[in-house]
């Protein structure tokens, strides 16, 4: 029936989570086991070998090698920004950086300390959908986007908005990342069609 359909949905939908492989084994990771919500957007490695998935509600500390949950960090409390953890990445000096839809977080010594003047997302972004609103350079300048806001650099407690002043079509940004030459490269939409630009600001502004 359509009720028993929509039901069975539903539970497919709260029992979202991590999967474990191993080589031999399946091993499920999910709200049964101890997370606060099992939507996912991220996930990251720590220094000490730990991994980190970032959910609708939490920042969560995860064994990798008993696939057990270790401790969870809600959102929105003790120095994290509030909201879903859709981007986590480490930086060279192994801190974790976090990128909620309200904000920017860096995790360093086991303290959670936000970083100021960074706007929230105006459209969260979903589930699933891909891409990277954070990268980090190889000296350990964040650099962060999202859609009408433009491309943020962000060193310490510093943080500068750019846009077309440095040859950037538009403030609408979805994805970026960073290759082994150090340059930045950003997807850099003009309109609604989505047309990719990618450029370089971390030197001369080059498209392609």
């Amino acid at each position: 029936s359509t009720q028993s359909r929509s039901s069975a949905a539903s539970d497919v939908y709260k029992r979202q989570g991590l999967v474990r492989f191993d080589g031999q084994d399946f091993i499920t990771l999910d709200t049964r086991k101890g997370l606060m919500n099992s939507v996912v957007h991220s996930l990251g490695l720590s220094q000490d070998g730990f991994l980190w998935a970032g959910t609708e509600e939490e920042v969560a500390q995860i064994d990798p090698e008993l696939g057990r949950l270790v401790q969870s960090f809600p959102t929105g409390f003790n120095g994290l920004s509030a909201g879903p953890a859709l981007d986590i990445e480490r930086a060279p000096d192994g801190a974790l950086w976090i990128r909620t839809r309200e904000g920017l977080t860096r995790l360093h010594d086991g303290r959670f300390e936000s970083v100021a003047n960074v706007p929230p997302f105006s459209q969260p972004r979903a589930p699933g959908t891909g891409g990277h609103s954070m990268a980090i350079g190889r000296d350990g300048v964040v650099w962060s986007v999202m859609e009408d806001v433009g491309l943020q650099r962000v060193e310490g407690t510093h943080v500068v908005t750019m846009g077309r002043e440095i040859g950037l079509l538009s403030p609408n940004h979805s994805t970026l990342a960073i290759d082994p030459t150090g340059s930045l490269w950003i997807q850099d939409g003009q309109s609604a069609n989505r047309s990719t630009v990618f450029s370089r600001p971390n030197r001369s502004v080059k498209k392609v």
